[in-house]
């Protein structure tokens, strides 16, 4: 039976695989990612996870994968998990993995050094206290090595185990998948299908789908088990275990610890308090302004989710006497009749939930507008799991940024370098994945783009010139295009799509010389310098895109944390005392984690609550410069939800008017200077308290109102699509104070956001940068030239972008100084009480 189990826990990393690596010989490639002869340090996390999993699978008594399989874990940071393999491993005669075990055993029971007055000595310390609070943290519930564990493979262990540990919810076709329902604890029928045969596949079993129509009675017996709690896996750590590890180590002095335990308390008391008092404010106003409207809504709501509990899915395994049926609901379905048989390798497209991520280019030329698609991606939420997709943009002459970076005069040079700016190539990275298809020149050519020659480039931003030239298809040419046209405005279309229901469509603006009250119109554009240099910051932004169709708890956001905050601030540690270019070389990125966004997911749902993700949610994190008219620069944070489709279990309306009602305040009080945001939430209930309405709002009342252009148009849309909108009853006085917000709840589901003047969501603008931001942008800077030399394109490329971002960003103090704009202070104490603050947040609660 141990054997059965360690080949049960081995293979189950296969679950979690990249699909490129499935196809390649494991063993070898195990052995040359992961084996006694790659320093620990150097262990490519990622893919010698997929590799080793798929050896074990393949010879799970061979002591060796076991323990090159525990050093891709120890390296990713997953210490528990690396300690229990090494142990394994040991028992199998390794010696390697004997010494191993001890070394993480004593890691975690090791006292700190005492004496802790030197920088390095602070950045150590905080390194080793993130680590060893990573390790002291619970499995990961959602971790198929953590369910696996306590369990033989049988079965009908497993489809007990399934049955009583995850609940039902009602949607159609797999957007979960197997760890996704390991997250929630929920899924629909397919989604649980497809957990209960990854498992029984591990185990050895053989495994199909089947597919039956239910009828409408059958359907409804499965109503009431929508409304069935389940057992919480694990609470969230909170920030008791960070603060005790700091109070027992001497390296920090105690005044420090006294400031994080101080900030950490009033965050926490402040957005309790901020939540609760928002949502008592609001969630009624919106109540009265919706009266009427959900009975309409829910009858429709009831009616599809009967459709989609109908579409049934259950498991089948072959044994002995022929294939058996295994399906969690069977207790209240009975036995069924298999209409279809599905292999869960192999699913049709129409059954899989998807986005499909797209760049759009607005041309202005002599025949009028036109647009031009630049790049399209597709991705599936099962695949995506804590993982953010960034947009970027490569700018063709993004070394003339980093050279004038330090000089003297650096705002002469910085505005000279975005004057001479001739063209971008738009970006996806997915992971270490690079998506480019097309680039686009300031006279409006679009041609291939080809990153390739980017591999073996040289060192550092500048000795990249020239091959970003064959990248762009030769040398910049001094002859305009044979027929010119202005790039007027840029987009990110997100196309959510869910099986069965109709695509839902969405644009954010990544820049727009023209805007949509011009564009109405049918204005010609004759750009000026200041538009011109403003489209040229905008393009030096960045927009992480998180996919989610399972929300990420705050136990996993804190493991998530821990162990990249440990290796950003190893790595800012070496930084610190490198003592020339060459070992400031060997400092690896900092790639950054999508934070933002994950805190974010692992917030909106309660534990307790059955209100589900429906279909594909999509939430932004953009990073936006803009070019003020008196020359200087700021830079602005924004959280920005696309998507928030979910269901319930009854009274669908005002559950998902209550969830987007929530997910806008949240969004607001996680934004940096939150009081100070500009948030529809928070505009809202300020007004309410101070006696202010906000009302609907029609075509008549908005034509009446005298708005800005762009305003007016973007709430015309609005108005035109169909949605309810709610909004200040005095419009020309809020957006007067720079206060012009509004809701856009759709009337015939209930699902709600909170919209601004620009169309997106929380929105902040600064100068100031966070300690963490700026050092990882030097750490990206660092890494680029191990990566160049190494021809890792995707990380070469990203790193000077994110180099030439940062370089850019820390510059602006220089530009700003110019009007009295302070520098941001980098004081090293600034990067432990950011880190330990982030860990601690991650594990946290946020709501009531």
């Amino acid at each position: 039976m141990r054997t059965l189990m360690r080949a049960l826990v081995f293979a189950v990393a296969l679950l979690a695989a990249p699909a490129g690596l499935r196809g390649q010989e494991p063993v070898a490639l195990c052995d040359s990612l992961a084996g006694e002869a790659v320093p620990l340090a150097d262990i490519d996390a990622e893919a010698a996870l997929a590799a080793c999993g798929a050896a074990l699978a393949e010879q799970p008594a061979e002591p060796r994968f076991a323990y090159q399989y525990a050093r891709a874990l120890e390296r990713a940071g997953r210490l528990q998990d690396a300690a229990r393999l090494y142990g394994w491993a040991a028992e199998g005669g390794l010696a390697p993995a004997a010494a191993a075990q001890q070394r993480l055993a004593s890691l975690a029971a090791a006292p700190a050094p005492a004496e802790p007055t030197q920088v390095e000595d602070l950045l150590a310390g905080t390194a080793a206290l993130l680590r060893r609070y990573g390790a002291s943290l619970p499995a990961d519930p959602s971790d198929p090595l953590a369910v696996l564990t306590g369990l033989d493979g049988n079965p009908a262990e497993l489809l007990r185990w399934v049955a009583a540990e995850t609940r039902p919810v009602a949607y159609r076709g797999t957007l979960r998948g197997a760890r996704g329902v390991l997250l929630d604890r929920a899924g629909n029928s397919m989604d649980r299908a497809l957990l209960l045969t990854a498992l029984l596949r591990q185990a050895g079993w053989e495994t199909r789908l089947a597919r039956a129509q239910l009828s409408p009675a059958q359907a409804a017996a499965m109503l009431p088990g929508l409304q069935r709690g389940v057992a919480v896996p694990a609470a969230p750590p909170g920030r008791q275990p960070v603060l005790e590890l700091l109070r027992a180590d001497p390296r920090f002095d105690p005044a420090i610890v006294a400031e994080i335990e101080t900030k950490s308390t009033a965050e926490a008391e402040r957005l309790r308090t901020g939540y609760a008092g928002r949502m008592a404010l609001l969630l009624p106003a919106l109540q009265a302004a919706t009266a009427g409207l959900a009975p309409a809504a829910d009858a429709a709501a009831e009616a599809a989710t009967l459709e989609a509990l109908a579409d049934h899915i259950w498991v089948q395994v072959r044994g002995a006497q022929g294939w058996q049926d295994l399906d969690p609901d069977a207790e209240v379905l009975g036995p069924l009749t298999a209409a279809e048989i599905l292999d869960p390798a192999a699913l049709p497209e129409e059954l899989r939930h998807a986005v499909t991520l797209r760049v759009v280019l607005e041309l202005q030329g002599a025949a009028g507008l036109r647009e031009e698609r630049l790049l399209e991606w597709q991705g599936h939420p099962p695949e995506l799991l804590e993982q953010a997709v960034v947009l970027v943009h490569l700018p063709r002459r993004m070394g003339a940024i980093e050279q004038s970076f330090g000089a003297a005069d650096y705002p002469a040079r910085l505005v000279a370098a975005l004057d001479g700016e001739t063209g971008w190539v738009p970006m996806l990275q997915i992971g270490r994945e690079l998506v480019s298809d097309r680039l686009f020149t300031r006279d409006g050519e679009i041609a291939a783009a080809d990153l390739a020659p980017l591999a073996g480039a040289g060192s550092g931003i500048a000795g990249l010139s020239g091959s970003l030239d064959a990248a762009f298809g030769g040398p910049e040419e001094a002859a305009a295009p044979a027929e010119p046209a202005i790039p007027t405005a840029e987009w990110l279309e997100i196309e959510i799509h869910a099986p069965g229901a109709a695509p839902i469509v969405q644009r954010r603006t990544v820049f727009d010389l023209l805007g949509p009250a011009a564009r109405r119109a049918g204005t010609k554009l004759a750009p000026t310098q200041d538009q011109l240099r403003d489209r040229a910051v905008h393009l030096l932004g960045r927009t992480e895109v998180l996919i989610g169709g399972a929300a990420p708890t705050p136990l996993l956001l804190a493991r998530l944390t821990s162990q990249d905050l440990a290796g950003f601030v190893d790595s800012l540690r070496r930084l610190a005392v490198a003592r020339d270019a060459a070992e400031m070389a060997a400092v690896p990125p900092a790639p950054p984690l999508p934070y933002a966004l994950l805190r974010f997911a692992s917030q909106r749902f309660p534990r307790s609550s059955t209100t589900a993700v429906a279909s594909p949610n999509v939430v932004l994190h953009h990073l936006r410069y803009a070019w003020n008219p008196d020359g200087t620069i700021t830079e602005g944070l924004e959280l920005d939800i696309v998507g928030n489709q979910v269901t319930a279990a009854g009274d669908w309306f005002q559950r998902r008017l209550a969830q987007g009602v929530s997910d806008t305040v949240l969004e607001g009080l996680l934004s940096l200077a939150a009081d100070a945001a500009q948030n529809a939430a928070r505009f809202h209930a300020e007004d309410l308290a101070a006696g202010k309405a906000w009302t609907p709002l029609d075509a008549a009342r908005l034509a009446a109102a005298p708005l800005p252009p762009d305003v007016a148009a973007r709430l015309a849309a609005d108005l035109e699509a169909g949605y309810l909108v709610i909004a200040p009853a005095d419009l020309p006085a809020a957006a007067a104070a720079d206060r012009l917000a509004w809701w856009r709840i759709d009337p015939a589901s209930g699902t709600a956001l909170g919209m601004l003047k620009t169309g997106g969501g929380a929105e902040l603008f600064e100068t100031v940068y966070s300690y963490v931001n700026i050092a990882s942008c030097a750490l990206s800077g660092y890494g680029l030239i191990s990566a160049v030399i190494n021809k890792r394109i995707a990380d070469a490329v990203v790193g000077a972008l994110t180099t030439g971002i940062c370089v850019f960003g820390m510059g602006l103090g220089a530009l700003n100084s110019r009007v009295g704009v302070a520098n941001p202070d980098t004081k090293y104490v600034g990067y432990v009480l950011d880190a330990i603050g982030m860990a601690i947040d991650a594990g946290s609660y946020a709501l009531p």
